[in-house]
């Protein structure tokens, strides 16, 4: 009861602008995490919320008489210098904390979870399997154990994180040496194997369900507090991600990668799409699924102040370029070549002299004209010659992905290895990528051409 003041005061100053949200806590609006003594405070960092937080602590301190205990306390930074870093831990007072950090017995990390932070937890398990208390332990007690004990820890931390596959089978094979030879580094010569030890024991086996089953109740329950709308802090960040069109992995989705309007960062200068993209966590302070329009408010750059010179530089440098707009025309996906230009899909693809060399030699019987765009084909395939014939309609489609995929290895070879192949030697490629997909089809069997000698009609030697 005493600590509800806390976040009550907390939130409190959040609403007064004493504190600033850090960026990712803005939507769903997180301003801290309290459990019994523990208390997480998520801010933007700067000096203004540091005296707003150490202000929110001493009113704490006078009204109840707890005090924060300074030096078990640390600060975490994100995007800050060392130089920064170190002054606002000063005017804190708390130390810096380093990542990962465990906070109710779990780790916390930023990145995606690993088997460096997984490996004290390994260890934690392997000492209890060793122990010498339960070497004595008859064979059912063993069972109990490992169901009990282990898979409780485990099922624990699946409730939480995502763990990798390994890690569930490093845990399956400790208890599974265990339980055959009272140790844990080897099972062999273990007399039942333990997928049929993990079988119901109506099928014969002893009723251990594997940690990978238990994972996929974990992930499953995810996804069910997600769509039945639980309210749970935890189904909160997915959700919004879901109603932009991207999942996260972490909750047990597969991940989408949408190309939508709005969100390509194309390279407008040489700090390029690395800078806006691949630093923008740490660096520019957005998140990383940001749009560009979410950079631009009135018609203007709108971005976090800089922290470092090299921000600065890119921020004076976007200043020259006009701002998109979403309103104007759709996004266009350009390629810069070595020599400066740029190059759209329409024309690396269809366009070019070299694209076009090459579609010209597939042109035959069924494809009249080289293809000018993808769109062109697509229409194709709607067309009654193509439509009414499904072979064909195959082959075309295998023809596109050949010829596209090989183009965009050609171009890659020419700009990073200086190295260039003849229209020849490039028909060659693609004619022998063909033939060994087309061979490797079984013959219909009713009595028509195959798919091989319908290709033949596709290329102008054999039409």
């Amino acid at each position: 009861m005493v600590m509800e003041v806390a976040s009550k005061l907390l939130e409190q100053a959040v609403d007064n602008g004493n504190i600033r949200l850090h960026p990712g806590c803005v939507e769903p609006r997180v301003t801290h995490l309290l459990f019994a003594d523990d208390l997480l405070v998520f801010s933007d960092g700067s000096r203004h919320s540091i005296y707003g937080i150490k202000h929110v602590m001493s009113s704490f301190r006078d009204w109840s008489g707890l005090d924060m205990n300074a030096s078990k306390s640390e600060i975490f930074f994100g995007g800050y210098e060392d130089i920064e870093s170190s002054v606002i831990s000063d005017i804190s007072g708390f130390k810096i904390g380093t990542f990962p950090t465990r906070y109710l017995g779990l780790p916390l990390n930023p990145s995606r979870i690993s088997q460096a932070t997984l490996q004290p937890f390994v260890e934690r398990i392997t000492s209890k399997l060793n122990n010498y208390t339960v070497k004595l332990l008859s064979f059912a007690g063993k069972v109990q154990l490992i169901v009990s004990v282990i898979y409780g820890l485990v099922n624990f931390w699946s409730s939480v994180f995502v763990l990798p596959k390994s890690f569930y089978k490093k845990i399956d094979g400790l208890c599974y040496a265990f339980l055959w030879k009272n140790r844990t580094d080897s099972a062999a010569g273990a007399r039942v194997s333990w997928d049929n030890i993990c079988k119901p024991k109506m099928e014969g086996g002893l009723g251990i369900r594997k940690l990978e089953d238990f994972e996929m109740v974990s992930r499953l329950k995810r996804i069910w507090n997600y769509f039945s709308s639980s309210g749970h802090l935890g189904c909160l960040a997915p959700t919004k991600c879901v109603t932009k069109e991207r999942v996260l992995a972490d909750y047990g989705f597969s991940t989408i990668l949408p190309y939508s309007a709005e969100h390509a960062a194309a390279e407008t200068s040489d700090y390029g799409s690395y800078a806006l993209h691949c630093r923008s966590p740490t660096k520019l302070r957005l998140p990383l699924d940001s749009l560009v329009s979410q950079a631009v408010r009135n018609g203007n750059w709108y971005l976090p102040p800089a922290r470092s010179n090299e921000i600065q530089q890119l921020q004076i440098e976007l200043t020259t370029i006009n701002p998109p707009s979403v309103a104007a025309e759709r996004d266009t996906f350009l390629w810069r070549s070595n020599t400066g230009n740029y190059e759209s899909h329409r024309n690396m693809f269809f366009e070019c002299d070299f694209a076009v060399s090459i579609w010209s030699r597939f042109s035959g019987r069924y494809l009249i004209n080289p293809p000018s765009s993808l769109a062109f084909v697509l229409n194709l395939l709607h067309h009654h010659n193509f439509s009414s014939s499904p072979p064909a309609s195959i082959i075309l489609k295998l023809l596109l992905q050949v010829v596209t995929y090989n183009i965009w290895l050609e171009r890659n070879h020419r700009i990073f290895r200086d190295s260039a192949s003849s229209d020849a030697a490039f028909f060659s490629s693609v004619d022998r990528a063909m033939r060994d997909r087309l061979l490797s089809l079984s013959r219909p069997i009713v009595r028509s051409p195959s798919l091989l000698e319908l290709y033949f009609w596709f290329v102008v030697p054999y039409s």
